[in-house]
C-alpha cells in the first residue's frame, strides 16, 4: 500500500511539473498563451528591432511618460510611443512605427495594445506585412478616442500566417494640423 501512495505522489508531481506554464508564458498544452512579441515602451527610447519612419516630418514617433504638447494634453499612461502632430507642427502625412519581424505560422494569433487617437480627422491605422515589410495591408483604421486611452484593444491576426510578419502603426495628419496617435503595451500572442 505504501508503494501505491508513493507512486501516486510521483505521478501527480510529474503531471503538475509537465503541464504547468513556464515563467515566460509559453504553453506546454494547458491553454496558456504564447507571447510572440511584447513591448511596453518603458525604456523611453525606440525599442531594439523596431523602426521609426517619418518621411518629411521633423520627427516621428516619440517615447516617454509625458508627451503632451501646447494644444494636446495626453492623459497619463506610464511610458508610451506617440506621433504628436501638435508638437511637431509639420508634415506628418506618413509616420510609421514598425515592429521587428515575428513568426506567425500558427493560427490563433492576436494583437493587443492600448491606444489614444484624439480625433477621427487623425488617420490612425494598424497595418500588417506577411512578406517581411515589402507590402502592407491595413488591418484596421482606428476611430478617434476623444482624448481617452482605449486599453486592451484587440485585432485578430489568424488570417495572416507567415514566418516573417511585421505590424506597422501608421499615422497621418492628412496634410493638416492635427493631434496625433499614441500606443502602449503592444503584445502579440497565440
Amino acid at each position: 500500500m505504501k508503494h501505491l501512495y508513493i507512486l501516486c505522489f510521483v505521478f501527480s508531481m510529474l503531471i503538475s511539473c509537465c503541464l504547468a506554464p513556464s515563467a515566460n508564458g509559453q504553453s506546454l498544452g494547458n491553454g496558456t498563451k504564447t507571447i510572440l512579441l511584447s513591448e511596453d515602451f518603458e525604456g523611453g527610447v525606440l525599442p531594439t528591432g523596431w523602426t521609426n519612419e517619418f518621411g518629411a516630418a521633423t520627427f516621428g514617433w516619440l517615447f516617454g511618460p509625458d508627451l503632451s504638447s501646447a494644444f494636446w494634453n495626453i492623459p497619463p499612461h506610464t511610458s508610451y510611443a506617440c506621433a504628436n502632430d501638435d508638437s511637431c507642427n509639420c508634415d506628418m502625412i506618413n509616420v510609421n512605427l514598425t515592429t521587428p519581424s515575428f513568426n506567425n505560422s500558427v493560427a490563433g494569433a492576436v494583437l493587443e495594445f492600448d491606444y489614444l487617437s484624439f480625433s477621427s480627422s487623425d488617420i490612425s491605422e494598424v497595418q500588417i506585412s506577411i512578406d517581411g515589410g515589402i507590402n502592407y495591408t491595413t488591418l484596421e483604421t482606428l476611430t478617434g478616442s476623444g482624448g481617452a486611452w482605449i486599453d486592451d484593444y484587440t485585432i485578430d491576426l489568424s488570417s495572416y500566417l507567415s514566418s516573417d510578419v511585421r505590424i506597422r502603426f501608421h499615422y497621418s495628419d492628412a496634410g493638416g494640423w492635427a493631434w496625433g496617435f499614441c500606443i502602449d503595451n503592444v503584445e502579440i500572442s497565440s
